[in-house]
């Protein structure tokens, strides 16, 4: 999203957008986007400080690290950027948004809390049927 620093009036203004998640190069093998990128921008410029109030939301799918079923999240981020001009007179907040959205990425996403995982033996899903192989004591 960019934003012309010479149309902000005085008492700042409002924007609003959708941006595609591939715009924003977000995606991973083990997380894609089923929404657009909802973002909600109030920009005001004191001489040469451009702040921007940013709320964005969107809707990620995740493959559990556990169980490998994929599951769905709400992203649902609220973030001020402040902004140096120095003689700009379009400012993307792109960067930072993709940046804001990367940082929230688990390392490990569970599609519940209390994910049981798989079978180490026969690779059932325990969350779905718990299955009757007989577990060494140290893999429990």
């Amino acid at each position: 999203m960019k934003i012309h620093v010479n149309a902000i009036p005085m008492e700042g203004m409002d924007l609003e957008k959708d941006i595609m998640p591939l715009d924003l190069n977000l995606e991973t093998k083990s997380v894609y986007y089923s929404d657009k990128v909802h973002l909600k921008v109030h920009a005001e410029r004191d001489k040469d400080i451009l702040s921007a109030d940013c709320y964005l939301k969107t809707t990620k799918t995740q493959i559990c690290s556990k169980c490998t079923a994929e599951f769905e999240s709400i992203v649902e981020k609220k973030e001020k950027f402040i902004y140096q001009l120095t003689g700009e007179h379009v400012v993307d907040l792109s960067d930072d948004i993709k940046d804001t959205i990367i940082l929230d990425y688990s390392i490990r996403p569970l599609c519940k809390q209390d994910c049981k995982g798989l079978c180490a033996e026969c690779g059932n899903n325990q969350n779905i049927e718990q299955c009757n192989c007989k577990v060494k004591k140290w893999q429990k």
